[in-house]
């Protein structure tokens, strides 16, 4: 419920604030107008290629895809369509006004823009693409699925704003400015230009100062971000009123921290009937070496289904009649052996409370330690000075703490791979478009430290607001903002630096420089204005 209504919230916070930025900066309702038509069927058509596909792939009628829809996945498709699929739109129309200003026919306008910015528009999307596409190496689903998924998305709102923006811009014509119209809208923006001819002159006299001063702001964040802790709390994700938190809390107060999410120990020991009269003297071993973990608080067992600890079992109290009633009782070990046909008696589960909330880092830094002590008892001669009658058994954790555990490796392991193949796809995109690698790995390294400095200035930010309740960014967020900025935030980096490069060609090296930078100034600013 929780997802869905985030959904939701997103689809229109995305849609009004989009608008609003729009209509701020430009002015213009049928500029406004033009990107979110070609955006809206961009997601239209998208989402249903995307669930054509998935039926199929459900149906096996296509082999290999292994395509799924998560609602994270939604919520990233119509995030990265209205930002990266308006950055597109906006780059294009752009160029069309400086198209109509130089005087160019209406009609011809259009094509000449499209023709100008191609290179920039596929190099800007191809990055994108290809970002996204690499987090099918993902062992994880959720990212497996989701990358691959956006790129087929992406690729659908690239010709739809290469095809439908034009088409819309040749039927409307100049119109599309009013009411300021092409010169109007020039000199409405005077003093922008203004602005931005006053920083390239700056950024042409004292380069290495900009640089420096540049590097020297971002340290400070880029350190924090190297070390920003990451959250895997599921209940951290709701709502704060929502009811399984208010469950939870009652738990936590009448039962204890450990109980609001017990571990499953599942136990295979080969050969062996785990469900007679013979195994209660070596299920009460097991149950007293579990007891003795300093990460376990409780254990329940064929041996003491209730729990407490073991060594100070009152025989004549409620719980111990209780218990010498149940242990090993029929009823008992069908609650705790299995039953199943092929393994009827041979595998056995005991529930471990841990001393930790199950949802915090202790109890997740607690798991290797528990799972190295079941290892020892797997391999150990002897157990409580008895011989060791669970030698060579299998024993394997479930439940949410130990899913956390794995969860995180996973995903760590992931994001290795994904950042690794994402930084060489976008590199081998960049190389291809500008032919020139020193500058290709200049932009790479760009987009890696804003990628380091937005992380630590999101961790100290929150870490401000919410204090020690805060414990960290989300597990999903460094690996979805790391392709986000590397793929997506590299669309500013190719649309400035091929205008660069074509303004160089006409006016040579320093004048083609400020040129750019006045002419892409604005539009690259209005754009991450809006995509943040």
């Amino acid at each position: 419920a929780a997802a869905r209504d985030g959904l939701r919230a997103t689809h229109a916070m995305t849609i009004l604030l989009v608008l609003a930025c729009l209509l701020l900066i430009y002015r213009s309702p049928l500029l406004v107008l033009a990107p979110l038509v070609t955006i809206f069927c961009s997601v239209a058509v998208a989402m249903g290629v995307v669930a054509m596909l998935v039926d199929l792939t459900t149906a096996g009628s296509v082999a290999g895809l292994g395509l799924r829809v998560f609602t994270t996945t939604k919520v990233f498709v119509i995030v990265i369509l209205f930002g990266a699929g308006r950055d597109f739109c906006l780059f294009l129309i752009a160029r069309y006004r400086e198209e109509l200003a130089r005087g160019v026919a209406p009609h011809r306008a259009p094509g000449i823009a499209l023709r100008n910015v191609s290179g920039a528009l596929a190099g800007s999307a191809f990055t994108t693409i290809l970002g996204l596409a690499t987090m099918a190496l993902a062992q994880y689903g959720k990212f497996a699925s989701s990358g691959p998924v956006i790129a087929i998305c992406l690729f659908i709102a690239l010709l739809a704003c290469t095809t439908l923006t034009p088409a819309i811009l040749r039927i409307i014509g100049p119109a599309i400015f009013w009411p300021f119209g092409v010169s109007q809208e020039r000199k409405h923006s005077g003093w922008e230009q203004r602005v931005w001819e006053r920083l390239s002159d700056l950024v042409l006299r004292r380069p290495a100062w900009i640089l420096g001063v540049g590097a020297l702001l971002a340290a400070p964040p880029m350190m924090i971000g190297f070390t920003a802790p990451v959250n895997y709390d599921l209940l951290s994700e709701l709502p704060s009123g929502s009811p399984s938190l208010r469950g939870a809390r009652l738990i936590r107060e009448h039962f204890g921290e450990g109980w609001l999410s017990p571990m499953t120990l599942a136990v295979r020991l080969p050969g062996a009937r785990l469900d007679n009269a013979d195994a209660r003297f070596d299920v009460a071993l097991l149950h007293n070496a579990l007891f003795q973990i300093p990460e376990v608080q409780d254990v329940r067992s064929p041996y003491l289904p209730t729990g407490g600890d073991p060594t100070r079992r009152r025989h004549f109290s409620y719980e111990g009649l209780y218990n010498a009633a149940t242990t090993g009782s029929p009823l008992t070990i069908q609650s705790f052996v299995s039953k199943a046909p092929d393994m009827a008696g041979q595998v056995m589960q005991l529930y471990l409370v841990q001393v930790s909330d199950p949802f915090s880092h202790e109890a997740r830094d607690a798991v290797p330690r528990i799972r190295a002590a079941l290892s020892t008892i797997s391999h150990s001669e002897s157990l409580d000075g008895q011989p060791n009658p669970w030698r060579g058994a299998d024993f394997q954790l479930a439940g949410a703490t130990a899913g956390m555990v794995d969860l995180k490796s996973i995903t760590q392991a992931d994001n290795h791979r994904i950042q690794i193949a994402c930084v060489v796809a976008v590199l081998l995109v960049l190389l291809v478009l500008l032919r020139r690698p020193l500058a290709c790995l200049y932009l790479m390294l760009t987009v890696l430290v804003t990628y380091w400095v937005t992380l630590g200035v999101t961790h100290a930010v929150f870490h401000a607001i919410y204090g020690e309740t805060y414990h960290g960014l989300d597990w999903k967020a460094p690996l979805f903002l790391f392709v986000i900025l590397v793929a997506v935030g590299q669309d500013y980096n190719i649309y400035l630096t091929t205008r660069v490069l074509e303004e160089q060609r006409r006016h040579g090296m320093r004048e083609g420089l400020r040129r750019a930078i006045v002419q892409t100034g604005g539009i690259i600013t209005s754009c991450g204005i809006i995509m943040a």
